[in-house]
């Protein structure tokens, strides 16, 4: 999704997690996580990027 000098995107992040992150040890499971992106352009190049992570769901699966 793209207006003006902002553009957005869904992302679903995949993998294997092998070390800590947020809090969650690392225990070699399979992990599935949907974050969005914002970033805000001048010229074509990014400016500033926010990411917005959906880290609660890793709590969830390796509970």
């Amino acid at each position: 999704m793209a207006e003006g000098d902002v553009e957005m995107a869904r992302v679903v992040v995949t993998g294997t997690l092998l070390r800590e992150f947020a809090g969650v040890s690392g225990s070699g499971r399979f992990f599935r996580m949907d974050q969005a992106v914002i970033c805000h352009l001048d010229g074509g190049k990014i400016l500033e990027a926010w990411e917005i992570a959906d880290v609660g769901s890793l709590v969830d699966d390796f509970s």
